[in-house]
């Protein structure tokens, strides 16, 4: 039974990953027929090549190849964009994205990109901590280093 698993995890980590971005050398490229063709490789090939940097789609799930940290993640209690007077909570949403994700993806793939700040409260080490910004400041950064700044 064990050999079934094996085969499914093998299967599907690398012909099922659907790439939604690659970045090479600070040009970004999101989403086109190429990726389609991209399939066909195995993506353990295409993930390792040097320079170049994905994001990718598995089992419902945004990955990417950006950061390699395992570390504690924080538990989200809020996570909210502002624009002006309008407050939108993306607490459900961000459960969509592995933290390596890069933040400008996050507002790119959920349309999030009129917003100006963001506020988050999250659990880390058993200490509430409050933090806000300027997306303009963060959208280079990824996920997880918002709770490192």
């Amino acid at each position: 039974m064990d050999y079934l698993l094996f085969a499914r995890e093998l299967f599907v980590k690398n012909f099922c990953v659907s790439i939604k971005a690659i970045e090479f050398k600070k040009l970004i490229i999101k989403e086109t027929i190429f990726f389609y063709i991209l399939r066909l490789i195995p993506f353990y090939f295409i993930k390792n090549i040097p320079y170049i940097r994905c994001i990718y789609l598995l089992d419902n799930i945004y990955f990417s190849n950006y950061s390699n940290n395992f570390s504690i993640k924080p538990m989200f209690l809020s996570f909210e964009l502002i624009n002006n007077d309008e407050i939108t909570s993306i607490k459900e949403t961000i459960k969509k994205y592995n933290l390596s994700v890069p933040f400008w993806f996050l507002l790119y793939n959920e349309k999030l990109e009129s917003y100006g700040k963001f506020k988050i409260k999250f659990l880390l080490k058993g200490s509430i901590i409050n933090k806000e910004g300027n997306i303009d400041d963060y959208k280079d950064k990824l996920i997880e280093d918002l709770f490192q700044m």
